[in-house]
């Protein structure tokens, strides 16, 4: 059978991501700091404020919606990396494997 397959330019072939705002490579120590500071940062969170979130005042919601968002930030931070990276190349087993982290 034959493949007709063929490869269709986008314009986009020549385009770089300048990844290096978010981290210096995958192999990055920064990467493993801010991955065991999210998990920390996310277990306090899950103790202070399981099963209180009903009984928080304005103040005390306003104190858990900040420390979601400084949480969200780096999980972000995180995320947009290793996705922009593996989309940079997708058969990179070591990018793959940044996803999954």
């Amino acid at each position: 059978m034959v493949d007709a397959t063929l490869e269709q330019k986008t314009g986009a072939e020549t385009i770089v991501w300048d990844l290096s705002i978010f981290y210096s490579g995958p192999d990055d120590p920064a990467i493993e700091t801010d991955i065991a500071a999210l998990n920390q940062m996310v277990d306090a969170f899950v103790e202070q404020y399981r099963g209180r979130i009903a009984d928080l005042d304005a103040q005390g919601m306003l104190a858990a919606v900040d420390a979601m968002e400084t949480l969200m930030d780096k999980a972000y931070r995180l995320g947009m990396y290793a996705n922009l990276l593996y989309t940079t190349d997708t058969n990179n087993a070591q990018y793959g494997a940044l996803i999954q982290r």
